[in-house]
């Protein structure tokens, strides 16, 4: 019965994630609002993977870990050993996997050098 409550928890909290990143998105302010869509998208998605595995394995971390897995482990797991993800949907999730859990991208008009950042030509 533990599994199943949990489970629940996970997918609401996946459902919360994502009604945020729709209403980040289409709020009026543009500061910030990519990566906290994506933050928000990437933690909805992990969230709904790390249900997934609860269900099938009744745990998400591996024995003697401290920490849950986290999302590229998950893909990989409900991919490779679950089977429940299709190949078409790998590229998606490595995507939002990539871009939500890093931090903001320096401008393209800079490039880092061994002092610090310097202004490149447009």
């Amino acid at each position: 019965m533990r599994g199943k409550r949990r489970t629940q928890q996970l997918k609401k909290s996946s459902i919360e994630s994502l009604c945020v990143a729709v209403e980040l998105f289409n709020r009026p302010s543009q500061i910030a609002r990519d990566q906290a869509v994506m933050l928000m998208l990437a933690h909805s998605f992990e969230m709904l993977l790390k249900a997934i595995i609860v269900q099938e394995r009744d745990t998400v971390r591996d024995k003697d870990e401290q920490y849950a897995y986290r999302f590229g482990r998950c893909i990989n797991l409900v991919h490779s050993d679950l089977q429940l993800l299709d190949v078409a949907d790998l590229p998606m999730l490595w995507a939002i996997n990539r871009t939500g859990m890093q931090p903001p991208t320096t401008p393209s008009r800079f490039r880092r050098t061994c002092s610090g950042f310097t202004c490149a030509p447009e």
